[in-house]
């Protein structure tokens, strides 16, 4: 991600439109799950993205990096990257943790799969930008993207 924010943003953030994103794309050993990623966020002075309309999840699809294509399933292919939507609190009932509504789900997705229940939701940057969200297990460790306003 570039800098070119003109100071708008912490370093290491990137500037789209009128919020900053830092994406932790770190190694296999330090990735984290929902609850750690956001208090991560939090600790940064932002929050999990919260992907509120169609021109913040394009940019945002077009900006983080491609997960190449391997001819696997996709959920085989990246652990994905932790956003700010749960249904945590009430199955079924996706919510953002700053509470708007927008949806861009994997055909499929939600699916609340096996039986250990897929509370928190995550980002696969992969083919289409409208179905690119999918439900998994909140403790399964992946990337984050955090969220803030700029200075």
């Amino acid at each position: 991600m570039s800098d070119l924010n003109c100071g708008r943003c912490h370093p290491g953030w990137l500037l789209l439109n009128t919020s900053c994103y830092f994406h932790a794309k770190v190694g296999l050993s330090s990735l984290k799950n929902w609850s750690d990623s956001r208090a991560d966020c939090i600790s940064r002075g932002a929050d999990l993205a919260v992907i509120d309309n169609w021109d913040e999840q394009l940019n945002l699809f077009e900006t983080l990096p491609k997960v190449e294509r391997t001819g696997r399933p996709w959920w085989f292919e990246a652990p994905g990257i932790w956003i700010g939507l749960t249904d945590i609190q009430k199955e079924g009932t996706w919510v953002w943790v700053n509470n708007p509504s927008c949806r861009y789900w994997i055909q499929g997705e939600p699916n609340n799969y096996g039986s250990y229940g897929e509370n928190c939701a995550a980002l696969m940057i992969r083919d289409n930008p409208r179905k690119s969200w999918f439900d998994g297990q909140c403790d399964v460790t992946k990337e984050w993207l955090c969220e803030m306003g700029p200075n």
